[in-house]
């Protein structure tokens, strides 16, 4: 629940800078995770041959990736998007665009193995869990499938019915941005799987091409509406001096600018790697291997 200095009342502006999310099963799960990462990757680090600017660029994207998710479920931002459309988009941009590429950039399976207890990695059923888990990661994050689940994951929540639902039940909202995150993870996953491999590269900058067109086709929907599609906000977005239409507005254009940029950039740095000839082993990989050392 979001700390206000008027509990009861609805939200106003000025109480905005003290509604910090204070749910402790979100918050010791951010510090057990940090905390997990931290210790998993001094112990690999100790046992790799990674330049010291590769473990760097690793550490800064995982500390990017957790700060994009602090800003979008912690920080006062969250509060505002139960209240505003555009506020609630910016949510769904640092989770899906912010936070997943970050992550699966600075996050590597073996790292969070290695940050669990000696006596908990040895066991038979932290080995089945990873075996099944990684196969179910492996099957879901080939390209075809990740697009698809990320792609369906953009439309079906942002159905009106869907999204009005996610706004009035606390688990629906939580299963929301789970699955904006979890399809996101599955889909950057996939597209930096395929930046490694030379043949794949054409699929990815098709997949990239593709989202952006549904996303920007999504936008669009939504800045043309004669009337808003979430009925939710129609209640609220007036305390904010926003009409329901200007408010539904703003979040298109939060969805068209951020989406269009992020997939661009993405498509040329693949561009980019192919042009060069880089190809490098995909790193996980070659983490895997170092796990069971």
């Amino acid at each position: 629940m979001p700390i206000r200095s008027h509990p009861g009342l609805p939200l106003a502006a000025h109480d905005l800078w003290l509604a910090w999310n204070s749910d402790l099963l979100l918050l010791s799960g951010f510090v057990l995770a940090a905390l997990v990462y931290w210790r998993g990757s001094q112990e690999l680090w100790q046992r790799s041959n990674r330049a010291r600017t590769q473990r760097t660029r690793q550490l800064l994207a995982a500390a990017g990736g957790m700060l994009a998710l602090v800003v979008a479920l912690i920080s006062p931002l969250d509060a505002l998007g139960e209240l505003l459309s555009w506020a609630h988009m910016a949510q769904h941009t640092l989770l899906a665009l912010v936070a997943a590429p970050l992550l699966v950039l600075g996050t590597r399976p073996a790292t969070m193995l290695w940050g669990l207890p000696a006596a908990w990695r040895h066991t038979n059923l932290v080995r089945r869990t990873l075996a099944i888990g990684g196969r179910i990661w492996h099957t879901l994050s080939r390209l075809p499938v990740a697009f698809a689940l990320h792609a369906s994951t953009l439309w079906i929540w942002h159905l009106p019915v869907v999204y009005g639902r996610a706004l009035e039940h606390e688990l629906i909202h939580v299963a929301q941005h789970s699955c904006v995150l979890g399809s996101a993870l599955l889909f950057w996953s996939a597209i930096i799987r395929a930046g490694t491999q030379r043949r794949a590269h054409g699929a990815a900058l098709l997949a990239l091409f593709l989202l952006a067109i549904q996303s920007s086709l999504l936008s669009a929907l939504l800045l043309v509406a004669r009337r808003p599609w979430y009925r939710a906000y129609t209640e609220t977005s007036p305390a904010w001096d926003l009409t329901p239409l200007q408010d539904q507005q703003y979040a298109a254009m939060i969805m068209m600018v951020s989406c269009d940029l992020i997939y661009l950039v993405a498509a040329l740095g693949l561009l980019t790697h192919w042009l060069r000839g880089d190809m490098q082993p995909y790193p996980i990989a070659s983490e895997k291997q170092g796990a069971r050392s």
